[in-house]
């Protein structure tokens, strides 16, 4: 067997080797952020509950009646 052959493959494995640490060294290092952006999802910064809208003065529900009747009198006393 002739060591020509074996030598030629051996030198194209360390070359193919060589410039794939080349191109990764080129390419830098990805963070841990950019890792984790596709994993990680925009929030609301309050609650859901803290948002809810206070009844319409013009209801005729009975938590309207007693919104209404303590502004009155929060009023009345200033």
């Amino acid at each position: 067997m002739n060591a020509q052959p074996i030598g030629a493959g051996a030198g194209i494995l360390a070359a193919m080797g060589v410039l794939l640490v080349a191109s990764a060294l080129r390419r830098g290092r990805i963070g841990l952020a950019h890792r984790l952006a596709p994993y990680v999802h925009r929030r609301a910064r309050t609650s859901g509950l803290l948002r809810a809208a206070a009844p319409p003065e013009d209801s005729r529900t009975v938590l309207a009646a007693l919104v209404r009747a303590l502004v009155r009198a929060a009023r009345s006393e200033e």
